[in-house]
């Protein structure tokens, strides 16, 4: 079964990242600008707002998103990768956040179930 809300950005080297918006991934950014000194409901206003953030959001976002895609991934790596390939990441977050954000039917989640798994 494929996630409706993951988004597959095509990447230079030929590969891809795969980005999730989530409510994990949106604490996980939230705690990454936090730990950076950075206040993050300001910089969540600004990104939702179209209005571009600081760069370490955008990092710290992209990084969130892709974390449950791509479990090695660093900081470190997506601020290259926004070296490299920052107009396509750009979108893909763009479309993510979109994604993410579309109203589901009252109670349902992405994968169309309507009560959590069992652990």
């Amino acid at each position: 079964m494929t996630n409706p809300d993951l988004v597959a950005v095509p990447l230079r080297d030929g590969t891809e990242l795969r980005l999730v918006a989530g409510v994990n991934a949106l604490c996980e950014c939230e705690a990454e600008l936090a730990r950076a000194g950075f206040n993050p409901t300001q910089e969540m206003k600004f990104l939702n707002a179209g209005i571009s953030g600081t760069v370490s959001a955008v990092r710290a976002l992209v990084w969130a998103f892709a974390r449950d895609q791509h479990p090695g991934l660093t900081l470190r790596h997506v601020g290259d990768l926004l070296g490299t390939d920052g107009e396509a990441l750009r979108k893909g977050l763009a479309e993510a956040l979109n994604r993410g954000s579309a109203e589901k039917e009252a109670g349902e989640t992405s994968s169309g179930k309507t009560t959590p798994p069992a652990d």
